[in-house]
């Protein structure tokens, strides 16, 4: 039996469309389809534990520079994997007023301090403080935000490490050093240090030649721009009255006479102390009395600035100390007994005195503030 012509001619037409359609939706052309939808949307943004931290901009009219370091083999955390680069910024009522009465003797002592605040950090309660929130000189209490930040770089960044990452000292920066008469651990033009290195030098000793190489690094190779973003992390931790005119803390004299000088208030500086508290890197170095690094083949003794640590003041772990002749005597401090964390910010001890006094009196009135807090009751 022979089928009407006109069957064959449908049947034909059908397959060609049913083709024609399985062709259409095939997964290849599936996925070139929707690849074509993404471009077409370029602005989606992308899951947020896939963001990677990027360089920050550099400084208006400055092109961007590479950052002068060997990177390590693996080390770096993915920023995804951390919090703590992303610090909450410093708010009214982070502190609470819990003011306790002094003695009479304290009281005096406490009358060559310029401005400090002293903090139960279990409780965010004050207990004591003075001019707390009027900025002052900080001298080197700089290099714990220079810290900060590195540590910050290190761990919000893929591919750097402290141990593994290296910067070699130029003749450039050999030559600021003679110029500007800055000290330190005596760096020379083609030596290398990692990154814990310097870190170390710049926490036990307070080595200004280490902070001013970091805080170049900071900037990709400009100490200006590192200085700059120095600035911008003050404002985004809220502490505004924290201004930063280089790395390290020392004074600046310009040709018109001039001096200029970091400066701070003692709440900035304790809330700065807290946020750097929070790297275990950073209070390891700052509990450490004494360490060394290689230097032209042979040791070289890095001893804590911090005399707290040295005279076993009980407790004492941290953090940093500072001097210039305008900014006096200063030290944030942090101390821990039976589980209960102080932590005290004294600046301008000692700036009324003729002759320095090597931080002894700076030292002795924190001793007296630290015994005194833990004799407080918990609030």
């Amino acid at each position: 039996m022979h089928l009407p012509w006109k069957y064959p001619v449908i049947a034909g037409i059908v397959i060609i469309h049913v083709c024609i359609l399985a062709l259409f939706f095939s997964p290849g052309q599936t996925l070139s389809c929707q690849r074509r939808a993404a471009s077409a949307s370029s602005e989606t943004p992308l899951p947020a534990d896939n963001l990677t931290p990027t360089t920050p901009p550099a400084v208006k009219g400055q092109p961007a520079k590479a950052t002068p370091t060997t990177p390590a083999k693996g080390g770096g955390k993915p920023a995804s994997q951390t919090g703590r680069h992303n610090l909450k910024p410093y708010q009214t009522g982070h502190y609470q007023k819990g003011i306790c009465p002094l003695s009479e003797k304290l009281e005096k002592e406490v009358g060559d301090v310029r401005s400090g605040v002293l903090v139960d950090l279990n409780s965010h309660v004050i207990l004591w403080e003075k001019n707390p929130s009027k900025a002052y000189p900080i001298a080197s209490l700089t290099k714990m935000l220079t810290s900060l930040m590195l540590l910050q770089r290190v761990e919000g960044t893929p591919g750097l490490s402290l141990d593994g990452t290296t910067i070699t000292i130029t003749k450039d920066d050999r030559a600021y050093f003679k110029r500007e008469k800055i000290n330190g651990v005596y760096l020379d033009e083609g030596e290398s240090f990692t990154l814990q290195e310097y870190l170390k030098c710049m926490i036990i000793s307070s080595a200004n030649d280490a902070a001013y190489i970091v805080g170049k690094y900071l900037g990709d190779g400009n100490v200006e721009t590192g200085v700059q973003r120095m600035n911008e992390q003050a404002k985004k931790l809220g502490l505004n009255d924290l201004v930063f005119h280089n790395p390290h803390g020392l004074p600046i004299d310009r040709k018109d006479g001039q001096r200029i000088e970091n400066m701070g208030s003692a709440i900035s500086v304790a809330y700065l102390a807290e946020c750097v508290m929070q790297f275990p890197e950073f209070m390891k170095w700052s509990g450490t009395a004494r360490d060394s690094i290689m230097h032209r083949n042979k040791p070289f003794d890095l001893n804590s600035t911090n005399h707290l640590l040295r005279n076993r003041v009980p407790g004492v772990n941290g953090l940093k100390t500072g001097f210039t002749n305008t900014a006096g005597y200063c030290i944030a401090v942090s101390c821990t007994r039976e589980g209960r964390t102080m932590l005290l910010v004294l600046m301008g001890v000692s700036v009324k005195t003729a002759a320095p006094d090597k931080g002894k009196r700076r030292d002795e009135i924190a001793r007296q503030l630290l015994d005194w807090a833990f004799q407080q009751p918990a609030k």
